[in-house]
């Protein structure tokens, strides 16, 4: 997982995209721990299709969307 948080972060470097990291991983930062195993993200409407490729891109699948949500999948992630 650490390589594709270091995709996304690089491609916020590079000025791609913009997200924060927010729900129970971000919690971490501040010495709180949950155990949760997925990873929310706050990302800007025009930012949207920038993450979508980077995701589909690293492999995950989108298995829900509306017009303020997705939820997307990595099959090595998958029951």
């Amino acid at each position: 997982m650490q390589a594709r948080a270091d995709i996304l972060t690089r491609a916020e470097r590079r000025g791609e995209m913009r997200f924060f990291l927010i729900g129970g991983r971000s919690l971490e930062a501040h010495g709180l721990v949950r155990f949760t195993k997925d990873v929310d993200f706050l990302v800007a409407t025009n930012d949207i299709p920038v993450i979508s490729k980077i995701l589909a891109d690293t492999g995950y699948e989108k298995s829900a969307e509306t017009a303020i949500f997705s939820r997307w999948k990595h099959p090595s992630m998958m029951m």
